[in-house]
């Protein structure tokens, strides 16, 4: 028979019990401050922002003066936080005009980052800049809005990594830009992915960034779209994660056809239309990346073809006037020796200082 000094112990030591596990699940519990809660677009200077999907806290919010070489310019920022456990896992760092310049804005000094695994300029001329770039980065941005997002981290005991795999994308006419930055942490990639812990950290590391490789072709059309306030509340950009169930092209197909689906529904196609349109982008996403070419492999490719057409007809000239095929064939590829460094260079040049080309437009970034 149990003693009452026994069931006293008994009772003391189940107080005890109970209020451990409470402070164990109040310290590992995510923080949830008044702040709004923000899901699938958001709204920033006019332009809309894709969110992918998951839930944000808006942490940061600010307008600021940026200096133009022809003047300034006002720039609304937010920083928005994924949170699990107290933890940062995932931010996006939004950046667009809110007033205008009409000279451009120019290239992001990240997508010509020659260190990142991955680079990519999409449109590059005429004061229009389209590109994306893939990177490890440590320090993210000193601008107020990512200062405010800090202090409500501090306030709030959230902790905030100090390494990040970031995914950047900008889109700019001669008016307007958005730029914007999703920073995930690893284990925001491959948390649900089991057989994760099969690997390295190195190979996880490389896994993870081509996984934001893979991405960031869906990020770029959907941020694109925002930029000319496309977007709907239909389809979402989904978050990125190691062996995703959708590639990118699959992604951005369904994102098409559902657009497809609208303007039948709204009667802007007839049926047969329809059809013919469903069918084309099943059968065919060809990506922006999958069209970029930059000045560099563009003259190489030139220069090739010119150079192997270029030798058949001098051949074929030369026979006509010196009779001797030999003689005809080691003048030809003589020439054909060495006009492809001229041409090679003057291509180079063309592209670069040419009509299409713009290389006084000035250099703007926010970071």
């Amino acid at each position: 028979m149990t003693t009452p000094i026994a069931l006293r112990k008994w009772v003391l030591l189940a107080i005890v019990s109970i209020f451990i596990i409470w402070l164990h699940v109040t310290s590992n519990r995510t923080t949830t401050p008044d702040t709004p809660r923000l899901s699938h677009i958001l709204e920033l200077a006019g332009k809309q922002i894709p969110i992918p999907k998951r839930e944000w806290i808006a942490a940061g919010n600010a307008n600021e003066e940026q200096k133009l070489p022809n003047g300034n310019a006002i720039i609304a920022s937010q920083v928005l936080f994924g949170l699990e456990h107290n933890v940062v896992t995932s931010f996006i760092l939004a950046n667009a005009n809110a007033t205008p310049n009409s000279q451009g804005w120019g290239i992001s000094q990240d997508c010509k980052n020659s260190k990142y695994p991955f680079t990519a300029v999409f449109e590059y001329k005429d004061r229009n800049y389209k590109c994306s770039f893939v990177a490890d980065a440590f320090v993210v941005a000193n601008t107020t809005a990512w200062k405010q997002a800090n202090e409500l981290a501090n306030k709030h005991k959230w902790r905030i990594p100090s390494q990040w795999m970031i995914v950047g994308i900008r889109v700019a006419d001669r008016l307007d830009v958005v730029d914007v930055r999703f920073g995930f942490n690893m284990q925001e990639l491959t948390h649900n992915n089991p057989a994760s812990n099969l690997l390295t950290p190195k190979m996880l590391h490389n896994t993870a960034m081509q996984t934001l490789v893979d991405w960031q072709k869906a990020a770029y059309y959907w941020v694109e779209r925002g930029f000319r306030r496309q977007l709907d509340f239909e389809t979402q950009l989904p978050m990125p994660a190691v062996a995703m169930e959708q590639s990118a092209s699959s992604m951005i197909a369904t994102s098409r056809l559902h657009q497809l689906n609208k303007l039948r529904a709204d009667g802007w196609l007839s049926e047969a239309d329809f059809v013919i349109q469903h069918n084309l982008i099943k059968k065919s996403i060809v990506t922006q990346a999958d069209l970029t070419v930059d000045i560099w492999h563009l003259g190489t490719l030139k220069t090739a073809g010119h150079t192997t057409q270029s030798l058949f007809w001098m051949w074929g000239v030369n026979y006509l006037f010196l009779g001797n095929v030999y003689v005809a064939g080691g003048l030809a590829l003589a020439k054909s020796a060495i006009s492809p460094i001229r041409y090679y260079l003057q291509e180079v040049a063309w592209n670069t200082w040419g009509p299409r080309r713009n290389p006084t437009l000035p250099v703007i970034d926010f970071l």
